[in-house]
């Protein structure tokens, strides 16, 4: 930061003490080869996030896309599948995993949902590697138990569009929210109206809107957007 600047987006601030940095200031330098062209920023966004704490005690349900056969019904039979919960601090370590692509899930009684995943989850893990998942996770104790998630990437580039501006109508009301660092935005305490339109908007991509969405148990929905 600071004189060196950043080149990766989005940048995480956390680790920066407020009680020496009290304020930023956004500072832009924009270059370019082609004497034909200007560069220019379309749009820059901050996001400030608080009160997060961990959830301990979480259940979760992991499962692998490797299958080993069919049950009599014509149902797959996955090689990894397991349940397993989370420490006290809201960490869980799994060690001697094979390559594949996992889904994680809270467990079908857990009032807890996946409200944001960075990184993209599910999450493919290749021989010999290790990784780190972080997950937000919002309590559904007191609302309904139909969510939904939205995961808004970037078309061109597969990253996720930060600052995306969503508007979902239906079920008697609108809700709005704003992605987050990973692209993310959350929906908790729906019906299950089968009705619901999303409309997305972020500077520098076309508007998209999405229709006729069930938000059944807890849906997750991908939407890629597209330059303008």
């Amino acid at each position: 930061g600071n004189d060196s600047g950043f080149t990766n987006s989005p940048v995480d601030l956390s680790a920066i003490a407020s009680s020496s940095y009290d304020h930023i200031a956004l500072e832009i330098r924009l270059s370019t080869q082609n004497t034909s062209t200007t560069p220019s920023v379309g749009k820059a966004t901050t996001t400030y996030r608080y009160g997060r704490g961990e959830f301990g005690d979480v259940s979760f349900d992991i499962r692998g896309e490797k299958t080993i056969g069919k049950r009599p019904d014509g149902s797959d039979i996955y090689k990894t599948s397991f349940a397993t919960t989370t420490d006290s601090s809201g960490q869980r370590g799994l060690s001697d995993l094979e390559w594949d692509t996992y889904h994680i899930r809270p467990t079908p009684t857990s009032t807890r949902r996946i409200a944001s995943a960075c990184r993209k989850e599910p999450l493919s893990l290749a021989p010999a590697t290790s990784s780190d998942l972080t997950l937000a996770v919002a309590d559904i104790s007191n609302a309904s138990e139909h969510s939904l998630r939205v995961d808004i990437n970037d078309a061109d580039t597969g990253d996720p569009v930060v600052g995306a501006n969503t508007v979902l109508s239906g079920g008697g009301g609108t809700h709005r929210d704003v992605s987050g660092p990973c692209g993310h935005v959350f929906f908790a305490d729906l019906s299950t109206n089968p009705d619901y339109d999303l409309e997305i908007s972020a500077g520098g991509f076309a508007t998209t809107t999405e229709t006729g969405i069930s938000a059944e148990d807890s849906t997750v929905l991908t939407v890629d957007l597209s330059s303008s």
